[in-house]
């Protein structure tokens, strides 16, 4: 609320949308984090899978 000189106030509206905004903000703050996660378990699926072709070639070499 913000008070005038004369005496009187004016009632200013806070965005009623703030919320739905904060919340969708932290929707997409999770569904970042959980695609980080995904990314990396599924780097290091590739990792495991390149070293298990790595160590069956060198098998196969000898």
């Amino acid at each position: 609320m913000l008070y005038l000189p004369g005496g009187g106030a004016m009632l200013f509206l806070i965005d009623v949308d703030h919320g739905s905004f904060e919340k969708a903000k932290e929707t997409r703050q999770i569904n970042l984090q959980a695609a980080t996660v995904s990314l990396q378990v599924v780097i290091s699926l590739c990792k495991r899978k390149e070293t298990a072709a790595l160590k069956l070639s060198f098998k196969t070499a000898d």
